[in-house]
């Protein structure tokens, strides 16, 4: 459950869908364009307390929707491991250099 109002990359959430939790998020900064709702993650209006509290009821009782959103959250958070992004690193810098 990730309630901020401000974000920027969001690498909490990342985090926590890497674990395998599913995720019920606002839907501030880039975390709207890195989730879709329903599919890797639960998105919120930000200070829609009300709204928030019925998504985080829908992951309680809908066990297939919280495996599903924790599946593709996982999936999403594997595109940032090290593994996937070192080399992207090392590109940049490569081309940085004088």
């Amino acid at each position: 459950i990730n309630t901020t109002n401000i974000e920027s990359f969001g690498l909490s959430v990342i985090e926590a869908a890497a674990c395998g939790f599913p995720i019920v998020t606002t839907n501030v900064g880039e975390l709207k364009y890195l989730y879709k709702d329903r599919k890797d993650a639960l998105l919120v209006d930000k200070n829609d307390v009300d709204f928030m509290f019925l998504k985080i009821c829908d992951i309680i009782s809908d066990k297939k929707l919280a495996k599903n959103l924790s599946i593709n959250g996982r999936k999403k958070a594997q595109n940032f491991s090290w593994s996937q992004v070192s080399s992207e690193w090392v590109d940049l810098i490569e081309e940085s250099r004088c």
